[in-house]
């Protein structure tokens, strides 16, 4: 899918919604105020139990990756382990990487592939290859994986494939190599 494609019926976590204004800084009740506009709401409820719709999500992260660049949704990508669900007993890089896509579907209500995922496959004992096919930015994802990688190997190097499709420039996909070190 390329980016911000997505026009299902699919619906995000508020737990998502609390990674992406943290990027905010001192400027969160901006970011909730463009949420705001296009959920409809007031206010907005930041935990797992309250879901908002993906497609009007895909609009403010556009109009933000329009205003602030793609390094804002690098910013925005590096809070979702902090902020999203994740599967318990996370122990490595290359266990966090196996696991992205089951995250991935724990903070959304989509049937499984309905919004692409993230494909890891291990290359070594330290890297690996993650390939992603769904909406959201390239660089938010980006984000997720080189904060994952350095949690765990703060020398971690993670790199887009750049030969290959880019989400960004309309391709379906993107490939990111990470790599570390015990």
């Amino acid at each position: 899918m390329k980016e911000f494609d997505y026009h299902g019926e699919a619906r995000v976590t508020g737990a998502v919604l609390k990674a992406y204004l943290s990027a905010f800084g001192p400027y969160q009740k901006r970011g909730e105020n463009v949420l705001c506009k296009y959920f409809g709401v007031d206010e907005l409820v930041g935990d797992a139990s309250v879901m908002y719709p993906l497609t009007e999500f895909f609009k403010a992260l556009k109009e933000f990756q329009e205003q602030f660049g793609r390094e804002f949704m690098r910013k925005i990508g590096q809070g979702i382990f902090a902020n999203a669900a994740f599967p318990p007993d996370i122990d490595g890089v290359e266990k966090a990487m196996s696991i992205i896509n089951d995250a991935y579907y724990m903070n959304h209500d989509a049937k499984p592939g309905e919004i692409g995922g993230y494909h890891w496959t291990r290359e070594s004992d330290h890297s690996g290859r993650m390939t992603c096919d769904n909406p959201y930015p390239c660089h938010f994802d980006f984000g997720i994986f080189e904060v994952i990688a350095k949690t765990f190997c703060p020398t971690a190097r993670v790199t887009h494939d750049d030969q290959g499709p880019c989400r960004h420039k309309d391709g379906d996909k993107c490939v990111y190599l990470i790599e570390w070190e015990d």
